[in-house]
């Protein structure tokens, strides 16, 4: 069993539909983070550049979507059929 991972950047927001974790004080899931480093092929440092976030922060995010990739990748699944549904994205 693996032991339980603590973040100083990171947590949980109960009242959301999202298990996903976000930014502390910021309205950003860990999603927000990776997917845009992934679409525009930021490096960490240049995702914390452009987020104005510590690159503690970033590297955290990178670390929590390792760790629970799959619950990431279904819930942003999951966002786009809502969006897809509303008539919101196509």
């Amino acid at each position: 069993m693996r032991a339980e991972t603590h973040y100083k950047h990171l947590e949980a927001r109960p009242d959301s539909w999202r298990k996903q974790w976000y930014l502390k004080e910021r309205n950003l899931t860990v999603w927000h983070v990776v997917g845009r480093m992934q679409a525009h092929g930021y490096s960490s440092a240049e995702a914390a550049e452009q987020f104005d976030l510590p690159l503690e922060a970033v590297l955290e995010a990178v670390d929590y979507y390792q760790r629970h990739k799959d619950l990431v990748d279904a819930e942003t699944a999951e966002e786009g059929r809502r969006l897809r549904a509303a008539g919101l994205w196509e």
